[in-house]
């Protein structure tokens, strides 16, 4: 019997089920409960990396560090954080992962 060469790669723009990953990632919208205004958020990356996640006011200034922390590839992970001691405003979600920046706007009703 000859030997036999697979040859396999890694798509990080796509999940393993196949699903397009913008950048290598997946992010939910930011589901807020308007009567505690507990807020929560999903995020799937294409492999594991270190990413830091904050909540910015709109002049930028950073109001919370939801998480700073390493996350396994190809599994979703829920994110949570409460909003109560927040003024009325926009805000903004960034995440910074090791191969992109994502940015997403919400609004809060105190």
């Amino acid at each position: 019997m000859a030997p036999v060469l697979y040859v396999g790669y890694y798509d990080n723009s796509r999940s393993v089920g196949g699903e397009a990953m913008d950048g290598g990632y997946t992010l939910t919208k930011v589901n807020i409960d308007i009567v505690n205004l507990e807020c929560n958020f999903d995020l799937t990356v294409g492999y594991p990396q270190f990413v830091q996640i904050e909540i910015l006011n709109e002049s930028g200034k950073r109001m919370l560090t939801v998480a700073a922390r390493e996350l396994a590839g190809e599994k979703k992970t829920n994110f949570k954080f409460k909003a109560k001691a927040f003024p009325t405003g926009k805000y903004t979600l960034k995440i910074i992962g090791e191969a992109f920046t994502a940015e997403q706007k919400f609004f809060i009703l105190n």
